[in-house]
């Protein structure tokens, strides 16, 4: 099963005058393919809505894989179970 990982990558970002400011930005990537990240957080936001932005996004990849891999593993189709809740009258 994949582990998310979430790092902090900021940038610098250089001002006219002169002086230099850390811009904070977060990525989420599995743990045996950093370059394939797939997201990154919007630089413009705080940085602690960032980083619990990207801990949010990786513990919710977690948890959706881990279910969709437990419903492989049982032998349910995805197809056939997404076709069933959307059938049911309830």
């Amino acid at each position: 099963m994949t582990i998310w990982v979430v790092n902090y990558c900021p940038y610098v970002e250089a001002n006219p005058s002169g002086t230099d400011r850390e811009v904070p930005r977060f990525r989420v990537y599995p743990e045996d393919d950093p370059e394939r990240w797939i997201i990154e957080t919007n630089p413009s936001l705080p940085r602690e809505v960032q980083e619990e932005t990207a801990f949010l996004v990786a513990g919710f990849l977690s948890d959706i894989l881990g279910i969709l891999h437990a419903i492989n593993c049982a032998g349910v189709r995805q197809r056939d179970l997404l076709s069933s809740v959307y059938s049911s009258d309830g």
